[in-house]
């Protein structure tokens, strides 16, 4: 609804300041329509833009910095080369030249390597290629559809703690059970953590599995920075968030 009013007052003045929810500009997989469909009338004419965090207003965001509003000042009289982003959630102002280029990190070196990292190896495989909705094999861990910052939420609707279960439905399967220790190890791991958030901005989590690297050995899933091969910033700054957004754990 909010891009409809936002495309109606483009239609109706040259020049418009917007305050609505910014998931668009934070999202990095670049495929939803109506998001494309708003980027590609307004970018080129945006000076300035203000990203904050008051959660009460759009409490749906699930970004890991609780950004969640922007401020947008259009000018569709004239042609922009940058845009000043003023992330007030990071106390940080940053220079970019497409709104694409905007992410809720700041555009922070460590994570944009880490990112190019990450969906390089998930080219080759990722969770979503594994994960199920029928139960696969004899040891599994649930994967629910729903979860705010956390990767699949302490408890089930069953009132059950997360562990490797038997029986499981919708997530991961296998008839190896340190293998599937493995995974649950993984699952909590700061890297597994961040690599989801790179395409989770929302509470779905299994729309965002494809931004999450997945591995063939118990060793690689415990050390998942040898097969991605993050060097030491990298793995510090995914562990900095966990730090800063205890939610994630």
């Amino acid at each position: 609804m909010h891009f409809k009013f936002f495309h109606w007052s483009l239609d109706r003045s040259s020049k418009i300041c917007f305050l609505h929810p910014a998931r668009y500009l934070l999202d990095e997989r670049g495929t939803n329509k109506e998001y494309n469909k708003i980027l590609d009338r307004i970018d080129g004419h945006v000076s300035k833009v203000v990203i904050d965090r008051p959660e009460k207003m759009f409490p749906q965001g699930c970004s890991l910095s609780g950004a969640n509003i922007c401020y947008v000042l259009v000018d569709q009289t004239k042609t922009f080369d940058s845009i000043e982003v003023v992330h007030r959630n990071l106390n940080k102002t940053v220079t970019v030249s497409s709104l694409r280029d905007i992410d809720e990190h700041g555009n922070h070196p460590h994570y944009l390597s880490f990112k190019k990292k990450v969906l390089d190896y998930c080219k080759k495989k990722n969770l979503r290629d594994v994960f199920t909705k029928t139960n696969k094999g004899t040891y599994g861990i649930n994967i629910g559809d729903l979860a705010s910052y956390e990767f699949f939420g302490k408890k089930t609707k069953y009132g059950r703690e997360r562990a490797v279960w038997l029986n499981v439905n919708e997530g991961v399967h296998g008839e190896d059970e340190e293998l599937a220790n493995a995974w649950y190890v993984y699952f909590r791991n700061p890297i597994a953590v961040l690599a989801l958030h790179i395409y989770k901005k929302d509470y779905h989590v299994w729309v965002s599995m494809d931004s999450v690297p997945w591995f063939d050995t118990e060793e690689e899933f415990r050390s998942p920075e040898i097969p991605l091969n993050l060097n030491n910033n990298e793995v510090d700054y995914a562990i900095r968030m966990s730090y800063e957004h205890p939610t994630w754990s």
